[in-house]
């Protein structure tokens, strides 16, 4: 888990400390890159031109146990200054600037490794140094494009380093003779001259060193920044209390570190509601649980907000639930930014019917029309519905608004109508009303002669046996209806009235 990433913040030779405060107890790991050397002089007026290629910084990683607190002050180291330009009397490459990591202390107890650097409050401990590659030769002089010297494979101690050309101790120029109890850029330089490269003068020409102490340019050799040369040997010095695993740069290009957490282990979650594949009816369900780890928790989360952890590590929300699957992701956060996440699966049932709403006619409507139109809508909050009908039989609606509009035949008098709609889960909700189709009374139909008239019919009449002959007994049976009619009106209103006048006397019956 990446921490911080530094990259250079100076300019010039001159480095710019920047600080990083640890935020929790625990292990880290440190990856450092030195910066590239710059390119000499590559062509002088009316003469060839060549290509020298600078040197590759050092890739130092190392792992340090750090306390919650402890202030880190740090250069990073800026590629070397070129100078590439025609001129009559040219000049090397500057050299890689060095990336630095220091720790503050409360004093110096081992002068090796810790000091009090030049410009800058209280005393300091040298973690980790990745060297910067070195510049190229004045190439245009010397008529060559020699490759420069990149960090070195090989980690040394403070007391294995090599050196020629080295920094003096106790200025910021070149010593021109070999002393190999000097470092190239030591301690003792950071102390007297702080975070800034030298420089070598030759002719009034200058080869720049890059910040964080870069190498200065040289006629022949132009070292980087925690280099020595020897003929064409080249070593590395870390001049670190803590040293690590170094390789070279696959790049040119500037220094830079990251600072990462060596704890990879996630925070434990348990997860005690709900259980995984739930399926309740309730509109929300309890998220609850517990969470630890050793450098504390930060934070913890539920569908992405927060929520409140108590000192235990318990916790727990109320979370809103959706008709159908609802997934639930709870994440843990520990100081070191390590995740952890669990998942549940919740299926809210849907047990809720529709709506339904007839507008038109009312409950318990009277007309004298043989047909009605009835209107109204249906809505289900929950689910879509599927299916409208009256009286069982699907009618048209508006799938988007759930209005529906039908015209329904009436039977005389009382008529009952049962509007549904079923939603996707299969709930059906309903609702039902009476409407009444009234007939006309005799007063309604003709108030002035309210009584209707009796008129009496014979429909058939049979002789048994027939023909008759004398002296033979026979019978007659006949069909009579009575009906009421009113003299003026449509024999639509007739109302018929059956009689029955099997066994009366033939005499009594009036044939018309």
């Amino acid at each position: 888990m990446i921490f911080r990433v530094f990259n250079p913040t100076g300019s010039g030779n001159t480095g710019t400390i920047q600080y990083f405060t640890v935020p929790v107890t625990g292990a880290y790991r440190f990856i450092l890159k030195g910066a590239a050397g710059g390119i000499g002089t590559t062509q002088r007026s009316s003469s060839a031109s060549y290509s020298p290629t600078p040197g590759k910084g050092a890739i130092v990683t190392g792992e340090l146990q750090l306390t919650e607190g402890d202030e880190l002050l740090i250069v990073v180291g800026q590629s070397g200054t070129s100078s590439v330009t025609t001129t009559t009397n040219g000049t090397g490459g500057g050299s890689g600037g060095a990336t630095w990591v220091f720790r503050k202390v409360e004093s110096i107890t081992d002068s090796t490794y810790q000091i009090a650097i030049n410009g800058v409050d209280g005393y300091w401990e040298c973690l980790f140094c990745a060297a910067g590659g070195a510049g190229t030769e004045d190439a245009a002089y010397y008529s060559r494009s020699n490759t420069a010297a990149s960090a070195a494979e090989l980690l040394y101690s403070l007391a294995e380093y090599g050196t020629y050309k080295a920094f003096s101790t106790s200025t910021a120029s070149i010593s021109s003779s070999v002393n190999s109890s000097t470092p190239v850029l030591s301690l003792k330089q950071i102390s007297t001259n702080g975070f800034q490269g030298a420089y070598y003068l030759r002719n009034r020409n200058y080869g720049y060193g890059g910040f964080g102490c870069g190498h200065a340019a040289d006629n022949v050799y132009s070292a980087g920044g925690g280099w020595a040369t020897s003929g064409t040997n080249y070593r590395a010095s870390s001049w670190a209390a803590f040293g690590g695993q170094i390789a070279i740069n696959e790049s040119i290009e500037e220094g830079s570190l990251t600072i990462e957490s060596v704890d990879q282990t996630p925070p434990a979650l348990t997860i005690s509601s709900p259980v995984d594949q739930l399926e309740t009816t309730g509109s929300t369900v309890l998220v609850s649980g517990i969470t630890s780890d050793p450098s504390g928790i930060i934070s913890v989360s539920v569908n992405g907000t927060p929520v409140s952890v108590s000192i235990s590590g318990e916790f727990q929300t109320t979370v809103p639930l959706a008709v159908g699957n609802n997934l639930i992701e709870i994440v843990s956060i520990d100081a070191m930014e390590n995740a952890a996440t669990e998942t549940r699966l919740v299926r809210r049932l849907d047990v809720t019917p529709p709506v339904v709403d007839i507008n038109s006619p009312s409950d318990g409507y009277q007309t004298y029309d043989n047909s009605v139109l009835i209107e109204g809508f249906t809505s289900d909050t929950e689910s879509p519905i599927v299916s409208v009908s009256i009286n069982g039989t699907n009618i048209e609606y508006d799938h988007d608004t759930g209005v529906f509009s039908v015209t329904m035949h009436l039977e005389p008098g009382r008529n009952i109508f049962t509007v549904s709609a079923e939603d996707s889960w299969g709930n059906t909700g309903f609702e039902t009303i009476v409407i009444t189709r009234k007939t006309y009374s005799p007063e309604e139909l003709h108030p002035d002669h309210p009584q209707p008239m009796s008129i009496v019919s014979i429909d058939s009449v049979s002789l048994i046996p027939n023909p008759v002959g004398t002296s033979i007994t026979f019978s007659i049976v006949a069909t009579i209806t009575e009906k009421y009619v009113y003299p003026s009106i449509d024999p639509l209103f007739e109302f018929p009235m059956d009689l029955d006048y099997t066994g009366l006397p033939v005499s009594e019956l009036v044939f018309q």
